[in-house]
């Protein structure tokens, strides 16, 4: 009984956590229109997106499609590799400036799973280390 006591209150302060860091979704949403062309981006759309990764949607990759059309298509051509969809994912948030911290809080991964995926990322398309990925990726 006290271990599944322990174990609600351990996930309640869990959830509370969660909800104040998504919080500060406006801090971020201020650094993602600083990086993204505002043209292309409403601070809606942004939430949107922001969201759909949030909740693990995975009509997260057609959402972003909708703003960047040619974004997995330049990718391909520029370096002949096919992407899964998780790789592709990973790119976009990569696009929309997100860090690897912000990441992990948003795919609900630990920051050494979505370390390791930008660790193979790089190796498949061959990007050196001292590439910026945010950069290499916000130019698709």
């Amino acid at each position: 009984m006290d271990q599944k006591r322990n174990d609600y209150y351990h996930s309640l302060t869990k959830n509370i956590v969660k909800r104040e860091q998504i919080e500060t979704l406006s801090h971020e949403i201020k650094q993602l229109r600083r990086l993204v062309d505002k043209k292309q981006l409403s601070e809606e759309n942004i939430v949107e997106l922001l969201s759909a990764i949030n909740l693990n949607d995975t009509l997260f990759l057609d959402q972003f499609e909708k703003y960047f059309p040619l974004f997995s298509k330049n990718i391909l051509k520029d370096t002949g590799v096919v992407l899964s969809t998780a790789e592709l994912i990973l790119c976009a948030e990569l696009k929309l400036g997100l860090s690897t911290k912000e990441i992990a809080l948003y795919s609900n991964a630990s920051l050494k799973a979505v370390e390791g995926r930008k660790y193979r990322l790089r190796k498949k398309l061959n990007i050196p280390s001292e590439v910026d990925l945010v950069i290499w990726c916000s130019k698709y």
